[in-house]
């Protein structure tokens, strides 16, 4: 006598149209059905939904939608059955309305640190992330990875094995593992609880430990600036290499206009745009923060910027450019031959140096933070010196004027 044939029964997506013309599904298993829920797909007067063949007809993004959905529901049906669990089509409806907890695997700490690089790389590419901060990800990276293998004895660790103690075991390990001062302790520290927080943020994890941890204070130090008689000084200096020379022009453009190395690279002959006032100006959204930000051109400025014209005339671009690392390298020439010791010449030097020299003549933090596209004054007080009230229309011609470098 032949065995009857058993059937598997497996769950099924009912889609229906309700009068607001939006798709809504039940799930159906085992004789059983769930109550309806809107799938957040309108079917639009272009559009037709074939109930037949399960598609929306004149548009295959909704379509596709659908058909992950469907995957979805068969993934958690699937895993349940190889866990051995019991499958009800409540447990279905349940797991498919909150996909993320039930389908979507919890990463381990790397793996959440490798999705947040991923959400930064995304801004990088659309010019809302600095490149340089971008960069400077994959070295704290692997600072918690050694930290992982130190403390754990893997690097396989779960979000869920972090306690409330980590943040001050990390800062132990990178002081006297890594021998590493306070202020790259706070940048790696608050990297780990940025990662914790975007894990919680998508509910790999219930609580973010590193709200336990008390952080290093930030160092109060006074910046390197060049005041307005080295300025001068960098301006007569004899370079007889003609590369050397534009970057030290470069250079004292950047100290007067607080833009950085990625901006100046970046610099088109477009962005200048006549002001209010009669003059010229620059429109810039800053690389690091996308703020669109508004920079006088004191005669200085519009010096430097007519000696490269040829430049201009053939790429469009303002400056021709070196790497940063090139551009370094050629102000380490300029600081031997001009004998400066103070401190090294970076290309931070010039933004630091512009925003000092404002502040040191009593710009107001609101005007200076338009020139340099800072979003909070507390980042602008901690990292330059401390500026008073100055009144006045022109503060920005007016503040390089007393400093007799127009």
């Amino acid at each position: 006598m032949a065995r009857p044939k058993t059937t598997k029964t497996l769950p099924r997506l009912n889609f229906t149209i309700r009068a607001n013309k939006c798709l809504y599904y039940v799930i159906a298993y085992n004789g059983q059905t769930t109550t309806a829920k809107s799938t957040g797909i309108k079917i639009e007067s272009s559009e037709r939904w074939n109930k037949n063949r399960r598609e929306v007809v004149g548009n295959e993004t909704k379509t596709l939608l659908l058909t992950q959905l469907e995957k979805e529901l068969n993934d958690v049906y699937g895993l349940a059955v190889i866990n051995g669990q019991s499958v009800t089509v409540q447990m279905l409806f349940d797991c498919l309305t909150k996909r993320r907890d039930f389908i979507k695997q919890i990463p381990d700490l790397l793996g959440a640190i490798d999705e947040y690089i991923l959400i930064k790389k995304v801004l990088r590419d659309s010019g809302k992330y600095d490149p340089k901060s971008y960069r400077d990800l994959f070295a704290r990276k692997t600072h918690v990875s050694d930290f992982l293998a130190h403390k754990y004895k893997t690097q396989n660790v779960t979000l869920k094995e972090l306690t409330p103690s980590v943040g001050n075991d990390f800062e132990l390990f990178l002081r006297t593992k890594k021998n590493h001062q306070s202020e790259t302790v706070r940048k790696v520290t608050n990297f780990l609880s940025s990662v914790l927080r975007f894990a919680q943020s998508n509910e790999w994890v219930n609580r973010n430990v590193m709200d336990f941890y008390k952080k290093p204070k930030r160092q109060t130090t006074e910046p390197n600036t060049l005041n307005s008689l080295e300025i001068k000084e960098l301006k007569n200096l004899f370079l007889p290499n003609s590369v050397t020379d534009a970057v030290r022009w470069q250079f004292i453009f950047m100290v007067y206009t607080a833009l950085n190395h990625v901006d100046l690279v970046k610099l088109l002959m477009s962005d200048f745009v006549p002001d209010p006032n009669g003059g010229t100006s620059i429109k810039r959204g800053r690389s690091k923060t996308a703020k669109t930000t508004y920079i006088p051109l004191v005669e200085p400025t519009k010096a430097i910027i007519e000696r490269f014209s040829d430049h201009q005339q053939k790429t469009g671009f303002v400056f021709p450019m070196l790497s940063i690392d090139k551009f370094n390298k050629h102000l380490k020439i300029i600081q031997g031959i001009w004998q400066f010791e103070r401190f090294t010449l970076t290309t931070k030097i010039g933004r630091s140096t512009c925003s000092t020299l404002l502040g040191s003549m009593g710009v107001p933090h609101e005007n200076i933070m338009q020139i340099t596209g800072h979003t909070k004054v507390e980042t602008l007080r901690n990292s330059y010196l401390e500026s008073s009230r100055m009144g006045t229309k022109n503060v920005y011609f007016e503040a390089f004027s007393k400093l007799d470098l127009l």
